[in-house]
Order: C-alpha cells, then sequence, then structure tokens
C-alpha cells in the first residue's frame, strides 16, 4: 500500500517560519474485530472479517511559527483529516462504526464503507528549560463527526471539542552541591467525553440501560480536569544519579465521569468516575 506524504518549511526570516504538510495514514483494528466468526446457513463457521482492511485518512496542516526569544517558542497550526474505508455494519439501520469503537461488535460481519473528518486548530506556546525552568501549554479546538452505515452525519464518541494542557517545573539548587529540588506539574482540562443519552421509563421496564438510538452521541459528560503534581530530590554524583520522587495523580481528587448508566436497584440514573487521587512514590539510580 502506497503512502505518499510531504511536508514543507519556509523561513520568514531569522526567528519566523511556516510550515505545511500532507499525507495518507492506515490504522488497524483490534484483532477480536478481524478473527469474528460468523456461521453460515449451513452450520460452516468462518472468519467473515478475515480480509477486512485498515482505515485510511488523508492529513492537511497548515501552520505558523516564532521564537519571542531565544527560548521561548509560540506556533498556532490548523488541520482538517478526512477518514475513509472505516469498517462499518453494512446496514441502513446501522450507526455503528469502527472510529468510535467496536465494545460488543467484534463479531459482526463489517466492511470498509464508513467515512468520516476531523478538523480543529491548536495554539502552542513553549519555554525550553533555561535557567532551571520550563513550561509548556496548548489549547485546542476541534469537531470530529462520522457517517457509518445508515449515511447520518454524527459526533464521534471523541467529540469533546476542546482540550487545555499545561505543563511545567522548576529546580532549585540546595546549598550542598550536587543536591536539587525540582517541583513539576501537568494539567488537563477537556470537554467531556460524549455519550447517547438514557431513556429512564424504557430503561425501568427492561430492567436495564435503553438508549435513545435517535440522539447518539449527543449528549456530554461534565469536563475532565485533571492535575498532577510532582516533587523530586536529587543527588547527583559523580558516576551515579538517584532521585526520590512524590508523584499525587489527580492532585485534587477530582472523580471525572467516564459514562452513564440506569441503576435498576436504586432506579435512577448513575455514572461512574475515573480513579481519584493516586499517590506514587518511586526511588531511581541512574549509572
Amino acid at each position: 500500500m502506497i503512502e505518499p506524504r510531504a511536508g514543507i518549511r519556509y523561513a520568514l526570516g531569522n526567528s519566523k517560519w511556516i510550515n505545511a504538510g500532507f499525507g495518507i495514514h492506515s490504522a488497524t483494528h483490534d484483532l477480536s474485530v478481524y478473527s469474528a466468526e460468523t456461521t453460515d446457513a449451513n452450520g460452516i463457521m468462518y472468519q467473515t472479517n478475515k480480509k477486512l482492511g485498515m482505515t485510511r485518512s488523508m492529513h492537511y496542516v497548515l501552520g505558523y511559527e516564532q521564537m519571542i526569544t531565544p527560548s521561548l517558542r509560540t506556533k498556532v497550526e490548523v488541520y482538517y483529516q478526512g477518514l475513509f474505508d472505516v469498517p462499518i455494519i453494512d446496514s441502513a439501520n446501522s450507526s455503528v462504526s469502527g472510529i468510535n469503537s467496536f465494545d460488543g461488535y467484534a463479531d459482526v460481519p463489517m466492511k470498509n464503507k464508513g467515512t468520516g473528518y476531523n478538523y480543529g486548530a491548536e495554539i502552542t506556546i513553549e519555554k525550553y528549560f533555561t535557567n532551571q525552568w520550563f513550561m509548556m501549554a496548548t489549547s485546542s479546538l476541534y469537531q470530529s463527526k462520522y457517517k457509518a452505515g445508515d449515511g447520518k452525519e454524527r459526533n464521534t464518541l471523541w467529540n469533546a471539542n476542546y482540550v487545555n494542557n499545561f505543563q511545567g517545573g522548576k529546580e532549585f539548587n540546595l546549598r550542598k552541591p550536587g543536591r536539587v529540588i525540582s517541583v513539576s506539574s501537568k494539567l488537563v482540562w477537556a470537554g467531556g467525553q460524549r455519550y447517547t443519552p438514557i431513556l429512564l421509563d424504557e430503561s425501568r421496564v427492561a430492567g436495564y440501560t435503553v438508549r435513545d438510538n435517535t440522539k447518539i452521541y449527543d449528549d456530554k459528560m461534565p469536563d475532565f480536569f485533571r492535575l498532577d503534581a510532582q516533587l523530586t530530590y536529587r543527588i547527583d554524583r559523580p558516576k551515579t544519579t538517584h532521585s526520590f520522587k512524590i508523584d499525587l495523580q489527580n492532585a485534587t481528587n477530582r472523580e471525572n465521569y467516564w459514562s452513564e448508566y440506569y441503576n435498576p436497584e436504586t432506579d435512577q440514573l448513575e455514572k461512574s468516575t475515573m480513579l481519584g487521587i493516586l499517590p506514587i512514590m518511586t526511588y531511581k539510580v541512574q549509572f
């Protein structure tokens, strides 16, 4: 399979550049999809997706980059990604697409007939590690859509619309030579994951979660927020470096939502949450 790619970067001066890129990319899916087994009318079992192809996409990128100072860089990019040959259930009544997930659909026949697209813009500000500190912040706005067998355009499962990242850190030399304390953190603030709303009355009658398939991925979970913080004590010696690190993952103990479901025991709609605060202590020796 031929996948041409090209890129160009043009200098506008000593500290300004524009760049553009194009490429065709392919991606495989879970082995469970390719090994799906189906029984025909004669009772013979065969692997219906054995010849299923990969999802393919065409990428376009245009960017502008500038060095504000020798250690401070800013970059803006816009992009478009068109997806094709996406595995779907080949039915006019199906909304299932490999762009989202094959959860619960790994053993059904698929065809490479689906499409989708992503587009957006991203800005990055980066301070290189100088004077014992560094920082990088990014902010992205985007859209992510797909079409399955029924031909309707919908949000993908991953269409959170925005994501913001920040990470930075600083080192402090102690009075004793070769002793360093460093602090760093990472912050993620993003739109919530998409989900299909639940029909409460129908779920009560059925005794399990029944979703409104006329509004697939129309709703969003609350925003995702996570702060990780690290404190490191380092001892630099002529032949070894010793590091003691305390890592507080999800330091604010925010219980970000992952999914919503109907609980027949409480007769309520409930949300499952991700892991709360997780402290990790490590010791590392480098020779």
